[in-house]
């Protein structure tokens, strides 16, 4: 008897191409982290096809492990169609996306995880300023695994910098300048801290 189907809410994180039959599709959930569902192409069952970057209800058939198995079906609650308009939302999206996937969720930390990325998605889908939210988004994230971002890396900025990155850091990210922002800098100075300083993936 399989086993019976489990309700979440998601976000859809990747999508590949498994020949003719198959699609695999990796979500996020506050649940159960990370898990690697296959889609039949040509369900009957299934009422929607999920694209990247998609949220909504998935019904799964989960596997032991509680990170692979079946979907089912997806019932869509919010689509992001203004993050494919612009490239660098886009490389933020997937930057975004890789970060999750490439590191493990743990299960305290489910939930404050995936409001973070649906907040730093829907900004992106907003036409908020790239940079500003990866810059937040590998901030956050750095902070709720532990690390003293605030106390360590802040403190290494030059004070005009550091005024610049606390004042973005500081306003929501739905908030954030759909401006080119100063920005690029400390973001690649944040990503060469975490990638030396932390145990955190960004690739």
């Amino acid at each position: 008897m399989p086993p019976p189907p489990v309700f979440t809410i998601s976000i859809v994180l990747k999508v590949d191409e498994l020949g003719e039959k198959f699609k695999q599709i990796q979500i996020l959930s506050p649940e159960f982290g990370v898990a690697r569902l296959l889609q039949r192409r040509r369900s009957k069952s299934m009422a929607y096809a999920p694209d990247l970057f998609d949220q909504g209800e998935a019904q799964m058939e989960l596997k032991p492990d509680n990170e692979s198995g079946f979907l089912q079906d997806f019932v869509l609650e919010k689509k992001r169609p203004g993050i494919a308009k612009n490239y660098r939302a886009l490389e933020s999206a997937a930057r975004i996306s890789l970060l999750v996937l490439s590191n493990p969720v743990h299960e305290d930390n489910g939930p404050s995880l995936f409001e973070l990325v649906s907040k730093s998605l829907d900004a992106l889908d907003q036409g908020r300023c790239p940079d500003a939210t990866l810059l937040k988004t590998y901030f956050v994230y750095a902070r709720q695994e532990g690390y003293p971002v605030a106390e360590d890396w802040i403190q290494r900025l030059s004070e005009s910098e550091r005024r610049r990155v606390v004042a973005s850091l500081n306003a929501p990210l739905t908030d954030t300048s759909a401006q080119p922002s100063k920005l690029a800098h400390s973001l690649h100075s944040l990503a060469s801290y975490l990638s030396v300083h932390t145990h955190i993936h960004l690739e």
